[in-house]
């Protein structure tokens, strides 16, 4: 799960989910590197709607406002359901910002590469686990 992004600062919405889930723990982390596309169910359409997450818009914002000032933002609740939902809907005049390697399997074309505003930008992500937590290791973190 998606715990905090560099550009811009902590996922509530796992926070939530983690404060929620009494049983759940952190047992590992990982940061990758974040390379947002902006990718459409057909070509030939022009753009009328973007669909993403409020974290993906606000990474893009040059992007978005040098090219499609016009567009219409609609949130969706990750990159990733953003395009799922212009896969499997084949929106018409809509694209999705998000996962280049995702927009790839869900036959989308993408129109525009690693469109994020900072080149260096990466997200932590967290490995989820109900099971009972290990002896601490002393190199454990404690996070908010």
């Amino acid at each position: 799960m998606p715990m905090e992004n560099l550009l811009e600062g902590h996922i509530p919405l796992t926070s939530d989910l983690l404060y929620r889930s009494p049983g759940a723990r952190i047992s590992a982390e990982i940061y990758l590197p974040v390379r947002h596309c902006l990718a459409v169910s057909l070509v030939n359409s022009s753009i009328a709607s973007i669909i993403s997450s409020q974290e993906a818009f606000a990474q893009c914002r040059q992007f978005i406002s040098k090219l499609y000032p016009e567009a219409a933002l609609l949130n969706a609740k990750s990159s990733a359901e953003a395009m799922e939902s212009v896969a499997k809907q084949g929106l018409e005049n809509a694209a999705a910002i998000g996962d280049e390697d995702l927009a790839g399997r869900l036959g989308l074309k993408v129109l525009h590469h690693d469109i994020g505003d900072e080149k260096n930008n990466e997200t932590r992500y967290a490995v989820i686990s109900t099971r009972k937590s290990p002896a601490p290791t002393g190199a454990d973190k404690t996070t908010a």
